[in-house]
């Protein structure tokens, strides 16, 4: 199907994968030890976080589910239309009771942190909050802690991503409705640099 085989743009899948590398990339300037996509992370399920990042100093870990909310979706489309940050705090919920069974080895919960941004910018709080606590990790050239710099940098840096997916998923869709498919397997909006 076209969700599944749209490796240009355009796929849900696509775009997630986008994102989960982009935080690959912040965790790995923090030097942060991490594994995507970890297979049998969970004892007794096929569940599947994103990224599990371990600690180094205390030997735990952390599972990292990166999800992306549309808040145009029917069935919630009223209540965030009323409240701000809804679809965020919602899909939030939903993620932490679909990892609230789950055992890694040692019998241990795992430590989840839900990583929602919505289509068109909206962060999730504990994402928000992850990132200011790897901005206290970070460090500049000379060695001094840059935490100002570090989170507008990587806020920017994910959210312009995000929406760049967004545009490059949104011309392809217009240049199919068009008939101009030829012409916009020519053009490729995700070539753009943004830094």
């Amino acid at each position: 199907t076209d969700r599944q085989t749209d490796r240009q743009g355009g796929s849900p899948v696509w775009i997630h994968n986008t994102i989960v590398s982009a935080w690959s990339e912040c965790l790995s300037q923090v030097h942060l030890h991490h594994q995507l996509e970890p297979r049998d992370r969970y004892l007794n399920s096929s569940n599947r976080c994103d990224i599990t990042v371990f600690n180094s100093m205390t030997g735990s870990s952390m599972d990292l589910d990166i999800s992306l909310a549309h808040p145009w979706a029917s069935d919630i489309l009223a209540s965030a239309a009323k409240s701000d940050g809804f679809v965020a705090i919602r899909r939030e919920d939903t993620k932490m009771l679909k990892y609230s069974n789950e055992k890694v080895p040692g019998g241990f919960s795992p430590t989840l942190i839900p990583f929602v941004h919505e289509h068109f910018g909206r962060w999730g709080t504990k994402a928000l909050k992850f990132l200011n606590e790897l901005s206290t990790l970070s460090r500049d050239e000379t060695g001094k802690c840059n935490i100002s710099d570090f989170k507008t940098y990587w806020r920017r840096r994910l959210s312009i991503q995000l929406q760049r997916c967004n545009a490059s998923v949104l011309s392809r869709k217009l240049f199919r409705i068009a008939g101009g498919l030829q012409k916009c397997q020519d053009f490729d909006l995700f070539q753009l640099n943004v830094h």
